[in-house]
């Protein structure tokens, strides 16, 4: 496996590759990760994915910052936010959805953890090397790859990710079509030491978004967890703002803190400036042969809306899961077909609401002629549902419904993320998302006997991981919610995914339930039963 890029989704996707037993390498052309807090946060289903993984959550959230958002003219102007949640726990009604709290933390620290996480699964990454050269063939992926030092090594590897930006180098060789309004603004990101901590009356310092005089440019403050005094200043200017692109004085980045905080005489030091694009263009395809765009490769977005991020490590997660079953011959190779059919839809929807968003954010911009319709967020991140040949739909089901559905009005159909329920195993708490990860997972209701048994069977003589529960038997379900829930009866058993989708249910009991298991899972995995 080879990965190419080392941002949000090539990361993701070497630890979710390495932690399944399959240690990729990764080539990277920057010196390491980001060095700069370019992005802020992930949403909880990001989080749900990542903690499948031992031990990263718990990683990401002794980093974590609690994210404290206020929108002012200047600091003069700031009062205390509401108070948040006790960090790592969701609130109010996303409660019900998830036992996740989403993530408040930076970039450059996001990928920090990510890297050294995946360094100790045995991921190996090389920085400072940069791909020159892709070819493909029907068995596999010839690249050339270069080092800082001007060592050139060609690489063989089944499967090659590119997860390499939004200019992807890849994805151009690919001849990839591309859809998308293209740039949009520049964002000039200015690190700076000043003494703002007590600037704010009642507020520890984390992450303002102050409007400027000027309406088109947006300025936004974050401190770093390493160092309170140093701050991010964030300039967000029409493309065609010059200066910005060509970079500021530091007297002009100087002037423009002191009047975005109202505070003249802010004595403030100038350490580093840097700037991106910020765009919307979207892949028309997720995969070509054997190469899979992932991240900003494949969907560039603009900020308003957090779900780039999030967006980036689900696709990494994602293609991670479905490649190591078909490397680890538990799945056909048409399984890896899957994941353009389903993540493109996705990934389309959320580049879209956030350029909704753009619009409607951002002073003396023209939306297009026929805007999105607004999507509700919950929907985005808990609703998606999927439809592609890794999920069988219930007979008479319709199959061209829309991409998303009520995360609040869950029942467990297929392609649809496995609703969160409370049960007890030994007397202690669970939630059936602590139950997904490395494979498939079938849960079998109370009377569920024969699929319990059929699933071994299946597994056996498929050669396919999988792992079985009974509710009543191991687990207990003791607000007797989990049938209704799942949309199964005591006789009725769901397949899950390990990205925790629903991949096939039955309601209740079958004639011949080992052969119609054993049909289900191979259809799934794109096997011969």
């Amino acid at each position: 496996m080879l990965i190419v890029g080392a941002g949000y989704a090539g990361l993701s996707a070497a630890v979710s590759l390495a932690w399944r037993g399959i240690p990729p390498l990764l080539v990277e052309r920057h010196p390491g990760t980001s060095v700069r807090p370019k992005a802020y946060g992930l949403n909880h289903r990001a989080m749900e994915l990542l903690r499948q993984a031992p031990g990263l959550e718990e990683a990401l959230r002794t980093e974590a910052l609690t994210f404290h958002r206020l929108v002012e003219r200047s600091f003069a102007g700031c009062v205390p936010p509401i108070p948040l949640p006790e960090p790592g726990r969701p609130s109010g009604l996303i409660e019900r959805l998830t036992p996740v709290a989403d993530l408040g933390l930076y970039q450059d620290h996001v990928e920090g953890i990510l890297r050294a996480k995946a360094e100790d699964l045995g991921a190996n990454l090389r920085f400072a090397t940069e791909l020159t050269s892709l070819r493909q063939d029907p068995d596999g992926v010839t690249a050339t790859v270069e080092a800082a030092t001007g060592v050139r090594r060609t690489i063989r590897a089944e499967y090659l990710i590119a997860a390499d930006g939004h200019d992807s180098p890849v994805r151009t060789a690919l001849r990839t079509p591309t859809r998308g309004m293209g740039e949009l603004a520049r964002t000039h990101l200015v690190a700076f030491r000043a003494g703002l901590s007590g600037a704010a009356p009642n507020v520890d310092l984390e992450l303002y978004h102050l409007l400027h005089r000027d309406p088109m440019v947006a300025v936004a403050f974050g401190s770093t967890r390493a160092d309170t005094d140093t701050h991010l200043l964030r300039l967000t200017c029409p493309p065609n703002r010059e200066a910005v692109r060509a970079g500021l004085r530091p007297e002009r980045c100087a002037e423009l803190i002191r009047s975005a905080t109202g505070l003249p005489g802010l004595d403030v030091e100038v350490l580093d400036q840097s700037a991106f694009s910020v765009g919307h263009l979207l892949a028309e395809r997720f995969s070509t042969g054997r190469v899979f765009l992932a991240g900003d490769a494949a969907h560039v977005m603009p900020p308003s809306g957090g779900q780039a991020s999030s967006a980036a490590v689900h696709d990494g997660w994602d293609i991670g899961w479905r490649l190591a079953l078909v490397l680890t011959g538990q799945a056909g190779p048409d399984l890896l077909d899957t994941y353009d059919a389903e993540r493109r839809p996705v990934c389309h929807l959320i580049a879209d609401f956030q350029l909704a968003n753009w619009f409607a954010r951002t002073p003396g911009t023209v939306p297009p002629a026929e805007p999105t319709e607004p999507v509700d967020p919950a929907r985005l991140t808990f609703g998606h549902r999927y439809r592609s040949g890794a999920v069988i739909q219930d007979e008479g089901a319709d199959e061209d419904g829309p991409v998303t559905e009520d995360p609040f009005a869950q029942t467990g159909r297929p392609g649809g993320r496995a609703p969160h329920v409370i049960l007890e195993r030994g007397g202690e708490p669970l939630s059936t998302l602590d139950l997904f990860g490395p494979d498939l997972v079938l849960l079998a209701g109370p009377s569920g006997a024969d699929w319990a048994d059929a699933a071994r069977d299946a597994a056996a003589r498929l050669g396919v991981r999988l792992t079985v529960h009974r509710i009543g038997t191991d687990l207990s379900d003791p607000t007797g919610t989990w049938c209704a829930r799942y949309g199964v009866g005591p006789a009725g058993a769901s397949l899950v995914r390990p990205d925790g989708h629903v991949a096939w249910r039955s309601r209740g009991r079958a004639d011949d339930a080992p052969r119609v298991l054993r049909e289900a899972l191979a259809r799934i995995l794109a096997r011969v039963a």
